[in-house]
């Protein structure tokens, strides 16, 4: 049986001895169990702590990847609606009816010319044409000009209009509800926008108050309506 000396009181004790019968102090192989089991516990502290913070790093990276691939897809969705407008001349707004009734929507396009109506409209300038979807009035076409006196009586008028190439059609348009004589809305809406949809240009032919016939183009290309 071999021996060692006590650390404490420097006696002969059995190396298998748990303790000094001398002292009682604790043998040095239990101590050193102490600190094998000891350094065990820290190493599987650390080893649990170390997968815990691997595992919320990778639920991290997953997350601040879905939420970025979504962020990328919004971007662009809204880089392709903004190439859409850019490429166009129309100019959309989409306003909430103040009554409740829903979403007015409006397309917008100015004339490529510009007209002068000579005095007290001598300033060149251009016209509009408007297109709006209301949910309780329904779909209107609308012509108007800054200034001028656009001769449609009580009873009506006709705006001549011609889709691109084709042959000249003469629409019957109306005042509005107003009197105001520098806007017309063309009765038939549905079939006018119909036909304005399957060309990139028309020319529209509007009679005016010492202004005479006066023809405006517009370039109707990428209508999205």
């Amino acid at each position: 049986m071999a021996l060692i000396k006590c650390r404490e009181c420097n006696h002969e004790i059995s190396t298998s001895a748990r303790a000094c019968p001398n002292c009682g102090a604790v043998g040095r192989n239990i101590d050193l169990a102490s600190k094998v089991f000891l350094g065990l516990v820290v190493i599987s502290v650390i080893a649990l702590g170390t997968f815990q913070y691997v595992e919320r790093y990778e639920r991290e990276q997953k997350l601040n990847a879905e939420v970025e691939a979504r962020i990328e897809a919004k971007i662009k969705s809204f880089q392709g609606d903004a190439n859409r407008q850019e490429d166009s001349n129309w100019v959309y707004q989409n306003i909430d009816d103040s009554m409740g009734r829903g979403t007015v929507s409006t397309a917008t396009l100015k004339s490529i010319n510009l007209v002068s109506l000579g005095p007290p409209y001598d300033e060149p300038q251009r016209a509009t044409l408007k297109l709006k979807k209301h949910p309780k009035y329904g779909t209107d076409a609308i012509f108007s000009v800054e200034n001028g006196q656009i001769l449609c009586l009580i009873g009506g008028c006709k705006l001549n209009v011609r889709f691109g190439n084709e042959e000249l059609k003469a629409f019957e348009a109306s005042m509005p509800e107003d009197m105001d004589t520098t806007v017309v809305f063309v009765k038939e809406a549905k079939p006018f926008i119909k036909r304005l949809k399957k060309t990139n240009k028309i020319f529209i032919e509007v009679q005016f108050f010492s202004g005479g016939r006066q023809v405006f183009e517009f370039d109707t290309s990428n209508l999205n309506w």
